[in-house]
């Protein structure tokens, strides 16, 4: 009986596989390579989606960096409307000639909220250019980034460039404004209404912002992710500020 046993064994392991188990070796090994190739898949994906937020973050908060710097390089406030701000800077280098020095050169620049064709994102316009006297002296107040859903009907003066076109969250709530006002008045520190500055520019001492910046669409993060949004809470003071003023 044990003879016959082996013998049965012997001949079992002269055929080789059986066609079932070579049918259930392939399903398993078919499974087994699916798990594993869903897995790189994953990591991979992870790793791609955290590379792109990191990304995200950092061009967020570097607009934001660049926003910021641009209000603190006014030198007077010129015009003020809702969500629109209209001040000089001394901004690049104007040539002196021959052998005099070159010195700064005095910019007029527009800072505006504006509307895109998206609802889920606006942007905050930064023109560079506007002449110093004339059409256009005290702001464009009019959007003429690519992105705005409106056409710009007023003439642009020549040398006026669109500088920025942020990418920003849009207010919470429709009429709410991104920047708000700050005067001395009595050695006290407080904010006065958007009219009031509109009225009296160079009493202002300070503006400030609220604002959540976001980071570009890509290819990886598939449109704007808000969660990756810098958000600017800040005053910023004026160089033309006087506690006299």
């Amino acid at each position: 009986m044990r003879q016959r046993l082996i013998r049965r064994l012997r001949e079992r392991d002269e055929r080789g596989m059986t066609l079932i188990e070579v049918v259930v070796t392939v399903g398993l090994t078919a499974i087994v390579m699916a798990m594993a190739t869903f897995i790189v898949i994953n990591v991979l994906n992870e790793t791609s989606g955290e590379q792109a937020s990191i990304s995200g973050v950092q061009q967020a908060q570097l607009a934001e960096r660049s926003f910021t710097q641009y209000l603190r390089s006014s030198v007077t406030l010129l015009s003020v409307q809702n969500n629109d701000l209209v001040f000089t800077s001394y901004t690049g280098i104007a040539s002196g000639g021959g052998s005099a020095p070159d010195l700064p050169q005095l910019q007029t620049i527009e800072a505006q909220l504006c509307p895109t064709t998206s609802k889920y994102v606006d942007t905050l316009e930064v023109i560079y250019g506007l002449p110093q006297t004339g059409t256009g002296s005290s702001g464009l107040h009019e959007c003429i980034a690519p992105s705005s859903p409106t056409s710009t009907t007023t003439p642009i003066p020549a040398g006026v460039r669109l500088a920025e076109a942020f990418d920003i969250l849009p207010p919470v709530a429709a009429g709410t404004d991104i920047f708000s006002y700050y005067r001395y008045s009595s050695d006290t520190f407080k904010q006065v209404t958007t009219a009031y500055a509109a009225a009296n520019p160079t009493k202002v001492s300070a503006i400030g912002i609220n604002v959540t910046f976001l980071p570009p669409p890509g290819g990886a993060t598939k449109g704007y992710h808000t969660e990756l949004g810098t958000t600017l809470q800040t005053e910023i003071f004026l160089r033309n500020f006087s506690p006299t003023s």
